[in-house]
């Protein structure tokens, strides 16, 4: 759908680690990709707050997508995706599967702003 696909970010997540010949854990570096979806900044000036995570931030998107992205996941031991949009890296905290309708079948996420002066990629 359009809708869904109106705003071209880059998706950074990160890529899976490995153990060396000595069996030393070597963590996986990030791999950008482009992520289409459409962005909604919450300018209602309230702060954000998830109750589960304790989670409580100012600087928040909703984006809507069709690609599946993750949160943290300590059963997986795999970390959130990360967003770079506007200069800023943003971390998905909530990712929900709407699929009521089949025709509007996506992703509705909430995403957290990480950092305040965007520089080498990394939080």
């Amino acid at each position: 759908m359009r809708l869904l696909r109106k705003d071209k970010i880059l998706l950074r997540r990160l890529g899976k680690g490995y153990y060396n010949e000595d069996g030393d854990w070597i963590e996986g570096g990030f791999i950008d990709e482009p992520l289409f979806c459409c962005i909604q900044p919450d300018f209602s000036g309230h702060k954000r707050y998830i109750e589960k995570a304790g989670v409580r931030s100012e600087d928040c998107l909703t984006i809507h997508t069709q690609t599946p992205l993750f949160t943290v996941n300590d059963l997986n031991e795999t970390q959130a995706d990360r967003l770079v949009y506007d200069g800023y890296v943003w971390e998905v905290q909530v990712a929900k599967h709407w699929t009521t309708l089949r025709r509007l079948s996506h992703y509705d996420v909430l995403a957290f702003r990480q950092d305040k002066d965007y520089q080498n990629g990394s939080a």
